[in-house]
């Protein structure tokens, strides 16, 4: 290459993983798929808590301040696990760009996964987005009263 760089896609000198949340490679396919649904449903659970006018009352200049807080200590505590993607556009866009800036078709083989690693982050997010979601509703949501009912 250009500069004499590298382009390794795993391992401990691994360059792709500055673009792309790649897995811890002593995890399960069942754990990795379990940890990003579980923390993608947090996340939407504690969303629909901050944003709903019958729950908190978070004020609107608020609302993003908190939201990048729930999400930083989201990434804090999953990201060891499979790098915490959360979200389809934080981990296919970056896999496409590193395959066509020259990692090669490597970037989607992660370690003992083969291409199963590569769904996580596209079908596990949408799942923890139903299920928080769904939790809230069923759990919270129904049973808040608007501020003139009380």
């Amino acid at each position: 290459h250009k500069f004499g760089a590298e382009l390794k896609v795993g391992g401990v000198n691994g360059t792709a993983n500055i673009f792309v949340t790649h897995p811890n490679e002593k995890l399960s396919i069942d754990t990795l798929l379990v940890d990003q649904i579980v923390s993608s449903s947090l996340f939407l659970l504690i969303v629909n808590a901050i944003i709903d006018k019958k729950n908190m009352q978070c004020p609107k200049a608020l609302i993003p301040i908190a939201i990048g807080l729930i999400l930083s200590a989201i990434l804090f505590a999953f990201s060891f696990n499979s790098g915490a993607p959360l979200n389809p556009a934080r981990d296919v866009a970056p896999l496409l760009f590193t395959w066509m800036a020259g990692w090669g078709k490597e970037v989607f083989f992660v370690a003992k996964y083969s291409y199963s690693y590569f769904l996580v982050p596209i079908i596990a997010p949408h799942l923890g987005a139903i299920i928080g979601t769904s939790v809230y509703v069923l759990l919270v949501e129904k049973y808040l009263q608007n501020a003139d009912e009380i």
